[in-house]
């Protein structure tokens, strides 16, 4: 080979950008960290977002759900005609009317694959032709927005509504608690098309107790007020802001208030009263259909909050860790 080459080759080797172990700088933009605009945060499950295997929590938490929530049933027919009905709820079934709700019904949610691992909580999201799903599980409990599809054509109904449910935390006689979950909200805009209408935010809810479980303590008594914030909303397709939601001083109620006689020694006079454990659950629920909070404590000491709300056009539902 020809010295002069071999020295051209030499040099084009050492140059930077060319080969070898030079590092040598970037062309503007061709390394976003160093140079060029820097990518915006996507929407969790917002276009292009994969959509991996169901989580594993949601088995767990169905089959051990006590207790279900729902949101009022908003209804849209073929003629774009809308109407909502409201909900009771008790154990796990709620009832609209003529429309049952029930563990079923989160099936699915439980099916959804997870699109993103958030602290504690696993967001889904599932769609098909008969049905849609976007929510969250968590280790107790679940939370999310559904649409369901019957008929065809004119005779198109779709049903949207809120769920959340699982097991709910049972609190003994003498507890006064208190504390603060942050966690994650999912909703959907009352009308027009579910995943064009889908939205996510931050929820916080904060509890202070104003009674301590007592042995007097009855079903309905109201022991304590929860706050509620849901922030930070966006609209998951569009990338646009949604004003916050709050409520504030939501009663917390006792559900299946029990007594148990605790086995005591000889020593006690033969006219003592006997001894009694008192336990219970814990619940909240305030508004009506379009303007309305319900949910409740799960968990083991109360290490999750879950629920669903409506207000301002949004169906919603939230989980939240302590």
């Amino acid at each position: 080979m020809a010295p002069l080459l071999v020295v051209m080759l030499v040099v084009l080797v050492l140059l930077p950008g060319c080969g070898g172990g030079g590092e040598g700088p970037s062309r503007p933009g061709s390394r976003i960290e160093e140079a060029g605009p820097k990518p915006g945060a996507r929407a969790v499950g917002g276009p292009g977002i994969e959509i991996g295997p169901a989580s594993v929590r949601a088995a767990a938490a169905v089959g051990g759900a006590d207790a279900l929530f729902a949101t009022g049933v908003h209804e849209e027919s073929g003629f774009g005609a809308r109407r909502v009905r409201d909900t009771e709820c008790s154990g796990l079934s709620c009832s609209a009317s003529d429309r049952e709700i029930g563990v079923g019904n989160a099936d699915g949610l439980a099916s959804a694959g997870v699109v993103r691992r958030s602290g504690g909580i696993d967001v889904v999201s599932s769609a098909d032709l008969d049905a849609e799903s976007w929510g969250g599980w968590m280790r107790h409990g679940g939370f999310g927005v559904l649409l369901e599809r019957e008929g065809m054509g004119a005779e198109l109904r779709e049903f949207r509504y809120g769920l959340a449910l699982g097991e709910l935390t049972e609190v003994a006689e003498g507890q006064d608690i208190g504390g603060t979950w942050r966690g994650r909200m999912v909703g959907v805009t009352e009308a027009g098309g579910f995943s064009d209408g889908r939205l996510q935010g931050v929820a916080v809810l904060t509890y202070r107790s104003t009674v301590a479980l007592g042995d007097d303590a009855e079903d309905g008594d109201v022991v304590g007020r929860i706050d509620a914030a849901f922030t930070e909303i966006v609209n998951v397709s569009r990338g646009s802001s949604v004003p916050d939601v709050r409520f504030e001083n939501v009663p917390v109620s006792l559900l299946d208030v029990t007594r148990t006689e605790v086995e005591v020694e000889d020593l006690q006079p033969p006219d003592a009263e006997p001894e009694v454990d008192v336990t219970a659950r814990m619940a909240f629920d305030a508004g009506v259909a379009g303007n309305r909070i319900r949910g409740g404590f799960f968990g083991p000491d109360r290490a999750e909050v879950a629920g669903v709300f409506e207000r301002n056009g949004i169906v919603g539902a939230f989980g939240a860790e302590r």
